[in-house]
């Protein structure tokens, strides 16, 4: 049971009152100054302890609510994550298909490219002489025996080891010249009739056809 100070004070101040001794009554001032003193510090602490229960009341409810709002989060993530996760078993990876002839032919068309440049590049121009190409894919016969070669995708779930491999080699060939671009054709690499052009050869042709009459004209003479 604790101490009534208030009591306490009143009690001193009456026998205080009643006490004749000055002496006496000294001691019992200095007693009443102590309680009151030890009234106040009472007081004091009372309010410190008050003041930090509230303040760890106010900690502990920024906690609940902060605890609260991360719950909250987590659940959202977690109902993001299970719906990404249903999109994902739901939708079909594309799929990548081609013809071995397209295959070809568009790696092709890259050759045929990079040597038109290189014949139309003044001085010493370099070119491509072959290729080599290698592709893994899944072979399938269409009902028109068309076949296509289908391309794994990142991603899917497809074993290596049954992919077939299309190996597919380039090289460059010459290809002649037709006729009607013969007198405008510059000097071919290796030479040739088709280096000369036509009004060389016709000045050419009539000059020899000169010579060979004016012989004939000399021996009918003789």
């Amino acid at each position: 049971m604790g101490i009534d100070v208030e009591d306490l004070q009143k009690r001193v101040n009456v026998i205080q009152a009643r006490v004749a001794d000055a002496q006496l009554k000294d001691s019992l001032k200095g007693i009443n100054n102590d309680v009151r003193a030890l009234a106040q510090e009472r007081d004091d602490e009372r309010n410190r302890l008050q003041t930090t229960v509230n303040q760890n009341l106010a900690t502990i409810t920024q906690l609940q609510v902060s605890a609260a709002n991360l719950q909250q989060t987590n659940a959202d993530q977690l109902k993001t994550i299970a719906d990404l996760k249903k999109r994902l078993e739901t939708t079909a990876p594309a799929v990548s298909s081609v013809t071995p002839l397209s295959l070809a032919n568009s790696f092709k068309s890259v050759i045929d490219t990079i040597q038109t440049q290189a014949r139309q590049t003044p001085g010493v121009a370099t070119t491509i002489k072959s290729m080599d190409l290698e592709v893994k894919g899944l072979v399938q016969v269409q009902a028109d025996k068309s076949t296509l070669l289908v391309m794994p995708t990142p991603g899917s779930s497809i074993d290596p080891n049954s992919l077939s491999t299309l190996r597919v080699s380039f090289a460059a060939v010459p290809v002649a010249a037709a006729a009607a671009d013969l007198g405008t054709k510059g000097p071919s690499i290796i030479g040739g009739p088709e280096s000369i052009p036509s009004s060389r050869r016709a000045s050419a042709a009539a000059k020899k056809k000169r010579t060979a009459t004016s012989k004939r004209r000399r021996a009918g003479t003789k």
